[in-house]
C-alpha cells in the first residue's frame, strides 16, 4: 500500500538531498559563470542546506519560520555572489529542479495528476516564502549600505572651520533628521576637541525648516559643547527660529546665555577686534 502523497513526496525530497544539491550546484555554476574550484565549497554547503530545508519542511507551511530562514539564506548568497537580485532570479530555476524530481518520482506511483499538482504547488509556496525572506535580506543589506554612504557624506558635510587660534565656524545648512542630528553632534564634539576650540561660531542662516526635532537636537548640541568647555556664538538666528526656541522652552538661548550676532560677519569682526586688543 502506498503512503499518503505528502509523506511520499517529502521522503522523495529527503532521500534525494545529495542528488538535488549536485544539480543545483551545477546550475548555479553554469548560470552565474562560476569556476569549479575550492572556493565553491561554501556554495555547495548552501545548496545542501537548501535541499535539506525543503525536504524537512515539505508539508509544514510555517510562513514566519520559512521567511526568517530565507533572510539568513539570502545573506549567505549575497556574501557569495555580491548580488542578491541575481540570486532571486536564479532561485526560480532551482525550484524547477525540485519540481522535476517530484514528477520523476510520481511516474512510479498510482497517484493522480491532481496530487502531483498539489505537491508542485506546495513547493511553489515554500519557495515563495523563501524568496520573500531573501528579498527582505536584500533590502536590509542595501539599506545598510545606503546608510553607511549617507553617514560618510554627512560627516564630510559637517565642516568645523578654524578662523583663528581657538575659534572656529560651523555653518548648519538645510534640514535635520534624526540621523543627521546624531552625526552633527558627534562630529562637532569630536572636531572641536581635536582642534582645541574654545569658541564655536554656529551660523544658522542656512537653516530654513525649523521643527521640534531641529530645536531638540540644537539644544543637545549647545549643552554638549558647554560640558566640553566650548562657548557657542550663534549667528543668523531668524525670528521664527527664536520663537520656536521660546515655545520649546530653550531658555538658554532666549535668556541670552549664549552670545548671539545677527550675522557671521559681525561675529568674526568681534573676535578680530578681541584678538587685536590683546596684542
Amino acid at each position: 500500500m502506498e503512503p499518503n502523497p505528502t509523506t511520499f513526496f517529502q521522503a522523495t525530497l529527503t532521500n534525494r538531498t545529495e542528488q538535488l544539491k549536485d544539480q543545483m550546484l551545477e546550475l548555479l555554476v553554469k548560470q552565474c559563470s562560476l569556476q569549479q574550484n575550492d572556493e565553491n565549497h561554501s556554495l555547495e554547503e548552501a545548496m545542501e542546506q537548501l535541499t535539506q530545508f525543503i525536504g524537512h519542511h515539505y508539508g509544514n507551511e510555517d510562513v514566519v519560520f520559512t521567511m526568517d530562514w530565507g533572510k539568513k539564506f539570502g545573506k549567505t548568497f549575497m556574501h557569495l555572489f555580491g548580488n542578491g537580485q541575481q540570486y532571486v532570479s536564479t532561485i526560480m530555476s532551482l525550484k524547477e529542479i525540485i519540481w522535476a524530481s517530484l514528477e520523476e518520482a510520481y511516474q512510479s506511483t498510482s497517484y493522480s495528476s491532481k496530487e502531483l499538482l498539489q505537491a508542485i504547488q506546495h513547493v511553489d509556496r515554500l519557495f515563495g516564502y523563501l524568496v520573500e525572506g531573501i528579498n527582505q535580506a536584500v533590502m536590509e543589506v542595501e539599506r545598510k549600505k545606503t546608510n553607511t554612504i549617507r553617514s560618510k557624506y554627512l560627516k564630510l558635510s559637517t565642516p568645523i572651520v578654524p578662523i583663528m587660534d581657538h575659534v572656529a565656524v560651523f555653518p548648519i545648512i538645510g534640514e535635520l533628521d534624526e540621523m543627521r542630528s546624531e552625526i552633527i553632534i558627534e562630529e562637532t564634539l569630536k572636531q572641536t576637541s581635536n582642534l582645541d576650540i574654545e569658541w564655536l561660531i554656529i551660523d544658522l542662516s542656512g537653516v530654513y525648516d525649523v521643527d521640534d526635532l531641529f530645536i531638540q537636537s540644537f539644544n543637545r548640541l549647545l549643552e554638549s559643547l558647554k560640558i566640553l568647555g566650548v562657548s557657542p556664538v550663534l549667528t543668523g538666528m531668524r525670528p521664527d527660529l527664536s520663537m520656536r526656541a521660546v515655545k520649546m522652552g530653550m531658555t538658554n538661548v532666549t535668556n541670552q546665555e549664549y552670545q548671539t550676532k545677527s550675522s557671521l560677519k559681525q561675529a568674526v569682526e568681534m573676535f578680530l577686534r578681541d584678538q587685536h586688543n590683546h596684542k
